[in-house]
């Protein structure tokens, strides 16, 4: 009798078919939940934006002029820390509302928009559903 001390052929087919159809199901739903997360921390940091810049209107009665482009700039500016280096940040002023846009960074097709005015309540710039449905994003667009 033989002492086996190999695979034989088959067995490392099976193996190998198995572990491709589990990665065909597993990769698609990791990419989508990695996606999510970076859409969630673009959220939150757009918030504190926001809340940084009604402090700051606040602070000085206007909102300066200008643009402010890059999260060093931004976070300079109010006073902030945050980081995110999955997408860029900037911020179009006018003295009485302002324009907070980010975008992925190196994926043109991924583009977040998000526009505060300050004479909305905050509930208005955070819909609950954070992609545009039938066409119509008021204050938050996401295209993917």
């Amino acid at each position: 009798m033989m002492d086996k001390k190999a695979f034989t052929l088959m067995e490392l087919i099976t193996v190998t078919i198995i572990v491709g159809v589990t990665a065909a199901f597993a990769i698609p739903s990791y990419s989508r939940a990695i996606e999510k997360s970076h859409s969630r921390q673009v959220k939150i940091n757009l918030l504190t934006i926001h809340a940084a810049g009604e402090i700051y209107k606040i602070k000085n009665q206007d909102y300066p002029a200008g643009s402010v482009y890059g999260i060093d700039a931004i976070n300079s500016l109010f006073n902030i820390k945050i980081s995110d280096p999955y997408f860029d940040y900037n911020i179009g002023f006018n003295t009485s509302t302002y324009t907070a846009q980010a975008h992925r960074v190196g994926d043109w097709r991924k583009y977040y928009y998000w526009e505060f005015r300050s004479d909305e309540p905050i509930q208005n710039l955070y819909p609950p559903n954070p992609f545009c449905q039938s066409s119509k994003c008021p204050h938050y667009m996401a295209t993917p």
